[in-house]
């Protein structure tokens, strides 16, 4: 845990090894890959990446202003159990843009070609094939335009921006059903990812689309040109329903619009700052995700942030059911002298009405070493315990532990961890509201 690297990331119910080596110049790069995971429980067998090539080209400026990309992948997937099916992928993607880009604004327009080529073996249901191709274009037409003002807000003079965006994606549709799942997974879709050109991660499914995507921006600056205020909101407007899911049995009925997504970070007071996201269904009224969080930050590695979230409707991977998430944090940082500070959180789950995490931390850092005392208090993410043949006890679903960490500067990493490192360290992360500053 403490042998920080950038190349591999564990978290508490997942093990990762990775290999990797890339290479670098101005107008192409080149990489190799392996990698293996491993879950603790019964649930989750992912694929190991054995290896994966990535071979990518640009050339800026090709020819009266066009630019050229092309990225292309071979990964060859396998699985230490032989009940599943394995397979080799062979992705082309070649592109064209034109951006246009001016201080009122910017339009891009591309043109992109997505060859792919399966070769599956082992297979293990009757719908897959052995040999599958397939060709896919996309259209991507993206602009946006600046509009600025000065204005004044409780007696206090700011530079306020409207940026209105719009993006009209094309992607052809072809038959996947025969493909296994091997890396992909539906992504999500907050004000950020209504503009992506995917639905999904990986390759195995690219979705097919015809839609229109609006959002709006607006930002406050100060005197001294720092950001006050952020706050977007869009919608994506579906011309054609998409017939491309990542199961057959899921539901292909799709409405004509996406959820409405707002996100709002904002310093309301000095060192008093607020963020929430919220994911409204215009079509059924009902809200699909939000959360909020209220922080006093008032110099470096001082926080105090109190959290909200809500999720309705999630699926229950123990059980199966349907259940609402509704869930309040505490969390807070604070130095007691130069070389000692403490990091705590507190999660409550309103739905349960019992505590769903907790963590204390002291950290004491010199020159050259650091050593840290913890306490976890926290759901178990070793999975290995059945739960869905009894209803589980308090004891059975939490764990708790006292952990002491040595940490010499310098093997393994730049130094010992810090204060981000330690509110890392929770199955709830803390991440600061984007562009706002101190």
């Amino acid at each position: 845990n403490d042998l920080n690297s950038d190349v591999n990331r564990a978290t508490d119910n997942q093990l990762s090894r990775v290999g990797e080596i890339a290479y670098f110049t101005d107008n192409w790069d080149f990489s190799a890959r392996v990698q293996d995971i491993k879950v603790l429980g019964k649930e989750e067998r992912p694929y190991q990446v054995m290896p994966q090539l990535n071979f990518n080209y640009r050339t800026p400026g090709m020819w009266q202003g066009l630019d050229f990309n092309f990225a292309s992948e071979i990964t060859n997937f396998r699985h230490k159990e032989d009940i599943y099916t394995t397979a080799t992928r062979v992705h082309m993607e070649p592109s064209i843009l034109l951006p246009i880009h001016g201080p009122a604004g910017s339009l891009t327009s591309e043109v992109k070609l997505m060859q792919t080529n399966y070769w599956q073996h082992n297979i293990q249901q009757s719908e897959q094939e052995s040999s599958i191709s397939r060709t896919l274009p996309q259209v991507r037409i993206h602009g946006q335009i600046n509009f600025e003002r000065y204005t004044d807000y409780f007696n206090q003079n700011y530079r306020q921006t409207l940026e209105p965006q719009f993006q009209y994606l094309y992607v052809g549709y072809e038959d996947q059903s025969k493909i296994g799942l091997y890396d992909t997974g539906e992504l999500q879709q907050d004000y950020f990812g209504l503009f992506r050109d995917r639905r999904f991660s990986g390759l195995d499914r690219i979705a097919d689309a015809n839609q229109l995507t609006l959002g709006l921006t607006t930002r406050l600056f100060d005197e001294r040109n720092l950001e006050q205020l952020k706050f977007s909101l869009g919608q994506i407007i579906y011309f054609d329903d998409s017939k491309v899911s990542l199961y057959e049995d899921d539901l292909t009925e799709q409405p004509s619009t996406s959820v409405l997504a707002a996100e709002l970070d904002a310093r309301v007071y000095k060192d008093w700052f607020v963020s929430g996201a919220i994911q409204y269904d215009t079509r059924n009224s009902s809200n699909k995700k939000s959360e909020a969080s209220l922080d006093y930050r008032p110099g470096p590695n001082k926080l105090l942030q109190f959290s909200y979230r809500y999720v309705p409707d999630l699926l229950n991977s123990n059980t199966n059911d349907r259940v609402d998430i509704s869930q309040a944090g505490f969390r807070t940082t604070w130095p007691i002298t130069d070389e000692l500070y403490f990091v705590g959180n507190w999660y409550y789950d309103l739905k349960e009405e019992r505590s769903v995490e907790s963590y204390t931390g002291f950290q004491y850092e010199s020159c050259c070493w650091a050593v840290r005392l913890s306490y976890h208090y926290r759901i178990k993410t070793n999975y290995e315990d059945d739960l869905r043949t009894a209803a589980p006890n308090e004891r059975e679903m939490f764990e708790t532990g006292v952990y002491l960490n040595f940490v010499i500067k310098g093997l393994g990493g730049s130094g010992p961890l810090g204060v981000n490192d330690m509110l890392d360290e929770g199955l709830f992360n803390y991440r600061k509201p984007l562009y706002l500053r101190n």
